[in-house]
């Protein structure tokens, strides 16, 4: 942007040196400020010097206004849930898998339109569970059939388990692993979207058992080694 610019000046300086050496010289040809000529040329620069410091300050302005606004604006949502510490002494879990917006019951979950999740296998508040999360409890389901047992040993069905109400289920190594790795992918979409996580998802302490999981063979030729446990989580 410079060449056109100063290529401009040189123009107009040589067009008034012409004038110059012209007897008759047109007064529009010169500025008198004070009694002195004063080229054109220099009354450009000046307008030009005097728009891009005024561009400059408003630049400055607007930069420091957005910032004064971006601090004082206090935040208006936290994806992740505030930590409950301690264990529920019916269960032996993290407080943070019970007491959510759903209640503790199934009965008390549908009343409050929850769904219960199969991926998660925790009864999930509306604000908790997206269409995302639907595809990834669809594309959990579909690495099945996961099979299901009682803890007599009787094993019950899919449509059955779906209902939400047993406290705990018994089911395969398999199923464990692929929950998992499935959370963990939930968690990490969520957390970069800026939605909310339910405190059983968020749980660091599930994160550290799925560590452990995954470094793990399995234990048993028992087909249903890993005990589930029925969850109503808060939500952030």
């Amino acid at each position: 942007m410079d060449d056109p610019v100063n290529s401009g000046s040189q123009r107009v300086w040589e067009h008034e040196t012409l004038l110059e050496a012209t007897p008759a010289r047109s007064k529009e040809a010169e500025v008198v400020t004070h009694g002195k000529p004063r080229p054109r040329s220099c009354l450009l620069k000046s307008h030009l010097w005097n728009f891009v410091l005024g561009f400059l300050l408003g630049l400055s302005f607007a930069l420091l206004s957005t910032l004064y606004i971006i601090s004082t604006t206090p935040a208006t949502h936290q994806p992740l849930p505030l930590s409950v510490f301690g264990i529920d002494p019916s269960s032996g879990k993290p407080l943070s898998w019970f007491n959510g917006p759903c209640g503790n019951s199934s009965a008390s979950a549908r009343l409050h339109s929850c769904h219960f999740d199969m991926l998660s296998f925790a009864w999930q508040p509306p604000n908790c569970f997206t269409p995302d999360d639907l595809v990834d409890e669809t594309e959990f389901m579909a690495l099945g059939p996961w099979p299901w047992y009682l803890e007599n040993g009787t094993e019950i069905s899919e449509e059955e388990v779906r209902k939400g109400e047993s406290r705990y289920l018994f089911t395969s190594f398999e199923w464990h692993v692929a929950h998992c790795t499935l959370l963990w992918r939930k968690l990490h979409r969520k957390v970069l979207n800026g939605e909310p996580v339910d405190g059983y998802v968020a749980d660091l302490k599930h994160t550290e058992h799925c560590g452990k999981v995954l470094r793990m063979e399995r234990k048993t030729d028992k087909i249903w080694e890993t005990r589930v446990w029925t969850k109503f989580p808060k939500c952030g």
